[in-house]
């Protein structure tokens, strides 16, 4: 996987609405684009809404109708239920702080 030139936030939404402008999805391709982006505050903070009691999604761009870039807003201790993205791609980017994600098998 080759690096990319860093992305501004403007560049970053035009890259992933062109990939997904297609009917197939270069997940690698789509890996580079969110690495390239250096995150900035001050361009997402407009969509940066947190909950006191619970995690929030925030819609930055609802696509074209293939997907939606959101800004999730986790307070210390919130949570999500076990879940799966069925048949689709989730691409997550940090943009402050930190996270922990786990990891589950699919029941066989």
């Amino acid at each position: 996987m080759s690096s990319m030139q860093s992305l501004s936030w403007d560049e970053l939404r035009e890259k992933v609405r062109d990939i997904f402008s297609s009917d197939t999805v270069d997940v690698d391709q789509v890996k580079r684009v969110m690495g390239a982006y250096r995150s900035d505050r001050n361009d997402w903070k407009k969509y940066a809404y947190f909950d006191t009691y619970r995690y929030t999604r925030n819609l930055v761009d609802e696509g074209n109708g293939k997907y939606n870039l959101l800004v999730l807003c986790w307070g210390e201790g919130h949570a999500s239920c076990i879940h799966d993205h069925a048949d689709s791609h989730c691409f997550m980017k940090m943009l402050d702080g930190t996270l922990k994600e786990s990891m589950f098998s699919w029941p066989t």
